[in-house]
């Protein structure tokens, strides 16, 4: 029988590893002060890398044009997954650090805010 690694200890390596790719993490404060997210982001590549962390069971993250105004509530984006965070944050982590704006010959697509993954 095969377990998987407790999701804890696997969202700890992955921001790790996030902090070693240059991902710089910022904690939103409610009134009481209590920590309300988790914020990491990484300009590269003409791209910029969200993520937003609310727990372990729920995590944002996307790929967006460099000339997006809003990063936090992006219009355009060329990548974007919800969903448990340590699935997300590896998502987010097995992009290549250059994307491939020609894909297939064709200029990539972006798709809107309320998709859940990119267009090639």
């Amino acid at each position: 029988m095969t377990f998987l690694a407790d999701p804890v200890d696997s969202v700890d390596s992955l921001l790790r590893e996030m902090l070693a790719h240059g991902f710089r993490f910022v904690h939103p404060t409610g009134a009481a002060g209590e920590i309300v997210a988790v914020v990491g982001v990484r300009l590269h590549h003409d791209v910029v890398d969200v993520v937003c962390l609310r727990g372990e069971g729920e995590a944002k993250a996307a790929r967006m044009p460099s000339d997006e105004p809003d990063v936090l509530a992006p219009t355009r984006t060329i990548w974007q997954q919800t969903g448990r965070a340590d699935l997300v944050l590896a998502a987010l982590l097995a992009l290549p650090d250059e994307p491939d704006r020609h894909a297939n010959g064709h200029e990539m697509v972006f798709a809107g805010a309320s998709g859940d993954r990119n267009a090639n």
